[in-house]
């Protein structure tokens, strides 16, 4: 009997091969004679940046008969995915295979004493994992001055905290990924889900320190150099006035959406932001009609198109008749009607729900389906048409109060009683004396 085939995470090496895009792929080496051979597949196409792009190794012995399965043959062969690439490329599309999710969580309030202290919430126990780990380390180790310090979680957590990561998850259970918090175990904060949890609530120096430990951490697995210098580390830096001004703009109605950075892409309708989950109002579409987007959305899709956009050689064309060029957008059209075209891979995505359906023209509620987890734990409800909406509010009295409100009619009873009596008497004497 053949000995079981090795799993694709035991498989893969502590320090994987990463190419430079001038050298090309390694190709498969092809033996004489039967005996196990090691395949190299890139996770991502090569691309114009300086860093190369992650390669995992996958083996298979031809001696034993053993072999991957089919779901590894179509998606991770070189072959299949050049395929795979040729193919979504005539629709726009890009194929990603995700190696790990790094995710960041609630780092509002890292701030701890004057240190800026994070769990690393870890999913999967693979080398991508402690690669992360690692690089988290010398992220933080670069950062000394700063007072960060990054450790992971408790290993008796019942698992991650809710997060995206979750749905990686659900879709493939042997996903690595990490999540980045600011608690270890319970996750704290008295004013969550209420009024009082604004602005004054979170701390900008933790998502200033948050950003450069993560900024640095990125930097370091994608370069998978053991020796960085410590000089081109501490050239990655966050800017602080960039944070402290989205802040304002994007949690608090003092400047709120009037800010100037604001201004400089859209023309909002309001100047507090809203932190509503949202209405749907139109029918599903990748370019929905503006005016049922809300003034975030239409913002940060626009901020975040214009930082990680490549720069053209002809800067100045506008999108008054539209981006024509492969991968362009349009964005800043609302500040002065035509805006500019940019390369960027940022999308306005709407998201929906898996318990929605639009048919002819109407949106339906899907019953629950215990076959989809997501659609299980998906919540979903409608709202009342209102044209105001009013509010009675009735102050509970104090106890003391009460009690002396009861003495005093007591006493007054007892006055009362007396007074009559008393008159009654006084008439009575009167009436026989005549």
């Amino acid at each position: 009997m053949p000995p079981p085939c090795p799993s694709l995470t035991s498989s893969i090496p502590a320090h994987s091969y990463f190419p430079r895009p001038e050298e090309g792929y390694p190709s498969p080496p092809v033996p004489s004679r039967p005996a196990p051979v090691s395949l190299r597949a890139p996770m991502n196409p090569p691309g114009p940046s300086s860093l190369a792009s992650p390669v995992i190794c996958f083996k298979i012995n031809q001696t034993s008969g053993c072999a991957e399965s089919v779901d590894h043959l179509l998606l991770l062969c070189l072959l299949a995915k050049e395929m795979w690439d040729s193919f979504l490329s005539l629709f726009g599309l890009s194929w990603v295979m995700p190696r790990q999710v790094i995710e960041i969580g609630s780092i509002g309030k890292g701030l701890n004493q004057g240190v800026n202290e994070f769990y690393a919430h870890t999913a999967g126990a693979t080398s991508a994992t402690n690669d992360t780990l690692d690089a988290l380390k010398r992220a933080q180790d670069s950062l000394k001055s700063e007072h960060i310090i990054s450790s992971t979680a408790n290993a008796s957590n019942p698992g991650i905290p809710p997060s995206s990561l979750m749905a990686f998850l659900r879709k493939n259970s042997l996903t690595s990924g990490v999540v980045l918090e600011d608690f270890n175990s319970v996750f704290s904060n008295k004013f969550y889900h209420s009024h009082l949890d604004d602005m004054s609530n979170i701390n900008s120096s933790a998502i200033v320190a948050a950003a450069s430990l993560v900024a640095r951490t990125l930097y370091i697995l994608a370069s998978d150099n053991k020796n960085l210098s410590s000089s081109a580390l501490t050239a990655i830096n966050v800017n602080v006035s960039l944070v402290q001004a989205l802040m304002g703009c994007l949690l608090d109605c003092d400047p709120g959406l009037s800010c100037e950075l604001v201004k400089n892409y859209i023309s909002p309708t309001n100047t507090c932001p809203s932190h509503y989950v949202g209405v749907i109002q139109d029918e599903p579409s990748s370019t929905p009609y503006l005016g049922y987007v809300d003034d975030v959305s239409r913002f940060l899709w626009n901020f975040l198109a214009d930082r990680t956009s490549v720069p053209r050689e002809n800067s100045s064309s506008t999108c008054a008749k539209g981006c024509r060029n492969k991968g362009e957008v349009c964005v800043r059209a609302e500040t002065d009607g035509k805006g500019v075209c940019v390369i960027s891979t940022t999308r306005y995505v709407p998201a929906y729900s898996t318990r929605l359906k639009f048919d002819s023209g109407d949106w339906i509620v899907l019953p629950p389906n215990s076959s989809d987890p997501m659609g299980m734990v998906d919540p979903v409800w409608t709202e009342s048409n209102w044209n105001a909406i009013g509010l009675r509010v009735y102050e509970v009295q104090n106890a003391t109060y009460d009690r002396l409100v009861l003495l005093g009619g007591i006493a007054l009873t007892v006055l009362a009683y007396l007074a009559i009596v008393l008159t009654q008497a006084f008439i009575t004497k009167a009436l026989k004396r005549d």
